[in-house]
């Protein structure tokens, strides 16, 4: 990084403010000298690959900048909070942009927050959190890829969160790319809350284009749209005796539209269990389950959801229930949907209860089983 002059800076009492000017001020001089719960404002751009270790507050209007090379930003210990910033150009296979906590031993670093920042443009990942707990509030995590690289598996291109407690709020996850799992995020173990916030357009993952889920994943007023898997889960994959939960009293709802799978599951692919009070599964497509495919041991609850103008080149345009349970109540819409061999609407390997009436004008049936 690069060294020079730093204003406001010494060690003060715990609270005290130092402002750094880059690329002249020494970023990481005035971390290292700052006590706990201190706040550092950060103008211009800071070269180099930092790290915090204790309490502490970025803030400005700042970029930190890796230059290509290392994780631009380490929390090893602490409450973290970083507020309007840029995080960029990392490179780095535990994650080019933002670690927390140690890749190998999957200890958390620390609470940390993201709020009116921008993570883009990191190789290998904008954000990994491995135990302890990550916020992303008002920010955007984009354009962060994480391609094929021999010998290593990458998940989630835009966040990954490994036995952590994650929230997504008011927040877009977009145009990242993951290897194996989660183009846009990918949670393994704890909770993942994703609220008021978009997950789009993320690709190359072949488990989850938009989201890999082996954790308790809840939805509320959030999308997940136009997102690609290349193998199955275009939208959402939520994998074995994980679960997705809508809250009964979301009002906003949940879209999960627009999506594409090379497999199975265009909006999702479920093997774990599902439950929607009041989302909209539409416009996906896949080979099997347009919309959504349900596992054999899953369990797919809907009420006052719509499952409509989905796709599937071959069977279950709208669902595709592969001997799970599946519970369709109040309100449920599956309607226009196509596949081209057989069960336009459900497709199901065994005999399912259908409300009448709310399977209709599918392509080339409305119901096998």
């Amino acid at each position: 990084m690069t060294g020079g002059s730093l204003l406001g800076f010494g060690v003060g009492p715990a609270g005290a403010t130092t402002i750094v000017n880059c690329p002249s001020g020494n970023l990481q001089e005035a971390i290292n000298a700052d006590v706990t719960d201190a706040t550092i404002i950060v103008h211009g751009t800071c070269i180099g690959n930092f790290a915090i270790s204790e309490s502490l507050t970025l803030q400005g209007s700042g970029t930190l900048n890796g230059a290509g090379t290392g994780t631009v930003l380490t929390i090893n210990a602490g409450t973290v909070s970083l507020k309007n910033l840029t995080i960029e150009d990392g490179n780095s296979f535990n994650a080019g942009g933002i670690v927390n906590g140690n890749p190998l031993t999957g200890a958390g670093g620390g609470a940390l927050s993201v709020t009116n920042s921008t993570v883009s443009d990191n190789l290998y990942g904008g954000i990994a959190t491995y135990g302890g707990t990550l916020s992303v509030t008002n920010s955007t995590v984009s354009d962060n890829p994480a391609p094929y690289t021999a010998g290593y598996t990458f998940a989630g291109g835009g966040i990954a969160s490994s036995l952590a407690t994650t929230t997504v709020r008011n927040s877009t996850v977009s145009d990242n790319s993951g290897y194996l799992v989660g183009g846009g995020i990918a949670a393994v173990g704890g909770t993942l809350s994703v609220t008021n916030s978009t997950v789009s357009d993320n690709s190359g993952a072949a488990y989850g284009g938009g989201i890999f889920n082996d954790s308790t994943l809840t939805l509320s007023n959030s999308e997940v749209l136009n997102n690609t898997a290349t193998d199955v889960g275009g939208g959402i994959f939520n994998y074995t005796g994980a679960t997705v939960t809508q809250p009964s009293t979301d009002k906003g709802g949940v879209s999960i539209n627009g999506n594409t799978s090379g497999g199975n599951g265009g909006g999702i692919d479920n093997e774990g269990t599902v439950t929607f009070y009041n989302a909209a599964v539409n416009k996906n497509t896949a080979v099997d389950g347009g919309g959504i495919y349900n596992d054999a041991g899953s369990t797919l609850s809907l009420s006052d959801t719509s499952v409509n103008h989905n796709t599937a080149s071959s069977y279950g345009g709208g669902i595709y229930n592969n001997g799970g349970a599946v519970s369709l109540t109040t309100s449920v819409s599956i309607n226009s949907n196509t596949a081209d061999t057989d069960g336009g609407g459900i497709y199901s390997t065994v005999v399912l209860s259908v409300p009448s009436g709310d399977v209709e004008h599918n392509h080339p049936d409305n119901t096998v089983d």
